[in-house]
């Protein structure tokens, strides 16, 4: 059986760390990476399932990535994963393309669930968090 393969962005060390175990077990990491920018090549020589995004970064946000990955109609899944407890930075990180949400604080709770749903076509989004209609 493939596990499905996820490269991970974030500028912080033992966060990168943390998510690596977390996802260890069910998924092959093949990417980990401290910017915004090397994400780039890294999608386009790694060929993810998912791409997890920092939300705030060195070089290219989690949310512009998102733009670019669904402008260019790629085959593969976001999940931004941050900090931000805040419904408008949720609601504009799917507009730009992401199917998942994570808030930082709830990682270890909602991260792979979160990979599940996003993987299964459906959009996941931390319950911490309420989108108004």
């Amino acid at each position: 059986m493939n596990r499905p393969r996820v490269i991970v962005v974030d500028d912080h060390g033992p966060l990168l760390e943390q998510v690596q175990q977390l996802l260890a077990p069910e998924f092959n990491v093949v990417g980990v990476l401290t910017d915004g920018d090397s994400a780039i090549e890294a999608v386009v020589r790694l060929a993810p399932d998912v791409l997890v995004l920092d939300l705030s970064m060195p070089g290219l946000s989690g949310i512009e990535l998102a733009r670019w990955a669904r402008n260019l109609k790629l085959d593969l899944k976001i999940v931004i994963l941050t900090v931000h407890e805040d419904q408008d930075l949720a609601r504009e990180s799917f507009d730009a393309g992401a199917s998942g949400y994570v808030v930082k604080s709830r990682i270890v709770s909602d991260l792979t669930a979160a990979l599940h749903e996003v993987l299964a076509g459906r959009s996941y989004l931390s319950p911490s968090i309420h989108l108004d209609s």
